[in-house]
């Protein structure tokens, strides 16, 4: 049964008046504890003192009159100055200055070793394995290696294939044409074609 307006109301108004009282019951219970605490005693006022003023005593000066104490013989003796001998001191052989006994060819005038590698007939492959040089060049190439490299000399051109058959290594040959043929222009094409016929007679 739902109830009316005024029975609301009337709820509403009984539990304020309930709110009320036990708010009224707090305030008498807080009043009460309020008048058993006892009142804190009123703190007494510090008095600051001043500091006195303390006067400073002067030094007294000391008499220039008054003689210096004598020294007991003893304390003199002991008091003279025993001259002390300088130790030696140890003399340090200097290092000798390194020499440099290296020279620098390029300021004679010497021509610098080009290294072989960098030509094109190091790089190249030769051609099939020959017993002798002579046979890996042809007659066209003789007669250009003669008047080109050789001054116009067959003597002197068999005497350098001879040599280069006689040995083992093209490094051996290499070393045996800067020493005995440093004109030779190395990069030309004339002697990439003779050191190509080396290199099928020596590995």
């Amino acid at each position: 049964m739902e109830k009316t307006a005024k029975e609301v109301f009337n709820e509403i108004q009984t539990t304020i008046d309930r709110l009320r009282a036990q708010l009224d019951e707090l305030e008498e219970r807080l009043a009460a504890e309020r008048e058993s605490m006892p009142e804190p005693a009123a703190e007494e006022p510090q008095v600051e003192l001043e500091p006195e003023p303390v006067e400073l005593a002067e030094p007294e000066p000391e008499s220039e009159d008054l003689p210096a104490e004598p020294k007991s013989p003893e304390v003199e003796a002991h008091a003279e100055v025993v001259p002390v001998e300088d130790a030696p001191v140890e003399e340090v052989p200097a290092e000798p200055e390194t020499i440099d006994l290296s020279i620098d060819m390029a300021a004679m005038g010497a021509k610098p070793q080009p290294d072989a590698k960098n030509y094109q007939w190091m790089i190249d492959l030769p051609g099939s394995q020959v017993a002798n040089v002579i046979s890996a060049i042809s007659l066209n190439d003789r007669v250009l290696f003669i008047n080109t490299l050789f001054g116009e000399d067959p003597a002197l051109f068999q005497q350098t294939i001879a040599a280069f058959n006689s040995m083992e290594s093209v490094s051996e040959a290499v070393s045996y044409v800067m020493a005995n043929f440093p004109d030779w222009n190395l990069s030309s094409e004339v002697v990439y074609r003779l050191m190509m016929a080396v290199r099928r007679k020596l590995k």
